[in-house]
């Protein structure tokens, strides 16, 4: 009976001592679905009308703002991203490409890791927003369920499938 006395203790004193561990978040896993190991990019000669395409690749840490980020259209990101920027720090990590005709860059996280508040597999979404001039369709995409997503930018469309290479 006092062995059981002495680790209930103990265990008490553990979750106060973690609970107060600002550290936690990256102690303890938590529900994600981003798998995302490496995301390609890979702009046709005529995309966007064979100008620039802003495109931003965006990990949000908040389940908040997944609700909110995932009804966005990629218009909207672009006009309010500053502002999520400075009212959510930390919260959201933007990777911005400037995508000219036939560029194929690749963003591989693990590899990126000074730029991510806490490990970026910790991300509850991965979405990815793409400024075309263009302006009756909506080119906003959750990549989170890929694990190694290419995205072809095409002239006034993207298509998104999952790549076997590595």
């Amino acid at each position: 009976m006092k062995w059981l006395a002495l680790r209930l203790l103990w265990a008490f004193v553990l979750i106060l001592v973690l609970a107060g561990c600002s550290k936690l978040e990256t102690l303890l896993p938590r529900y994600s679905d981003n798998a995302i190991e490496r995301i390609h990019l890979v702009a046709t000669d005529d995309v966007n009308q064979s100008s620039a395409l802003a495109v931003d690749i965006v990990f949000i840490y908040e389940e908040a703002l997944v609700a909110q980020l995932t009804k966005y259209t990629a218009r909207k990101w672009f006009d309010e991203k500053t502002q999520f920027q400075l009212q959510y720090p930390g919260k959201l990590v933007i990777f911005n490409y400037e995508l000219v005709p036939i560029s194929q860059p690749t963003l591989i996280p693990k590899k990126e890791k000074s730029k991510f508040p806490i490990p970026y597999q910790k991300a509850f979404t991965v979405m990815v927003y793409a400024n075309y001039i263009k302006e009756s369709a909506d080119y906003t995409l959750d990549i989170s369920p890929y694990k190694k997503p290419t995205l072809t930018f095409g002239k006034s469309k993207v298509t998104v499938v999952e790549s076997s290479k590595s």
